[in-house]
């Protein structure tokens, strides 16, 4: 018994039933990572043969900003430097969201679909700020991707119900502890498609 139960654990397998060590949904959190580290590559490449065209000496520089950058440096070259830099804001909630939606075992199926949506969004919005810059295309990029982050973000907010109905606890106490009506309550998990073991 002692070995099954460490087998168990070292295979991923969560105590809810779940797989969250080998969730889905981590894959394109992966894969962002992945592409960020792309961009930084992408920047370091354009951006050093740049400053050396323009004569800047970094052995030089003190308390130098990105506005400093922006006024030395060619525009285009900049733009992989901003990317970047956006790179690191709004997906650290993507990031977030999806350890949440992971953790809670329910990071297959749709959640991955919106995540991999997400992540495809955001490599486009890269590649136009990069490239082109046309600031239409790069905010409904932006726009779509964050309607895609919504999404996950209240999926992962229900994520709380399919934990708390895989561990058998009764419809009352699950609305409680999601400060919800026990009808709305029932609704959801009945759309979700999870049964709740009691009714009281």
């Amino acid at each position: 018994m002692k070995g099954c139960g460490t087998k168990r654990r070292a295979s991923g397998s969560a105590p809810n039933g779940g797989d969250d060590m080998h969730s889905d949904i981590l894959r394109p959190m992966v894969a962002l990572i992945a592409w960020t580290l792309v961009m930084f590559v992408w920047m370091l490449a354009t951006r050093m043969p740049a400053m050396k065209a323009a004569g800047v000496d970094m052995g030089k520089l003190v308390g130098s900003t990105a506005a400093d950058a922006d006024r030395a440096l060619p525009r285009h070259i900049q733009w992989k430097a901003h990317n970047y830099n956006h790179l690191m804001e709004q997906p650290t909630l993507f990031y977030a969201v999806c350890t949440v939606i992971a953790l809670s075992g329910t990071g297959s199926g749709p959640n991955a679909a919106i995540a991999w949506a997400y992540v495809g969004l955001r490599i486009a919005h890269s590649l136009v700020q990069a490239t082109v810059n046309r600031v239409l295309p790069r905010f409904m990029l932006f726009l779509a991707s964050t309607l895609a982050l919504v999404a996950l973000t209240l999926h992962a907010a229900l994520a709380k119900l399919h934990t708390l109905a895989k561990k058998g606890m009764a419809l009352k106490a699950i609305a409680k502890a999601l400060k919800r009506s026990e009808e709305s309550t029932k609704d959801r998990a009945k759309a979700d498609g999870l049964s709740i073991a009691k009714l009281r």
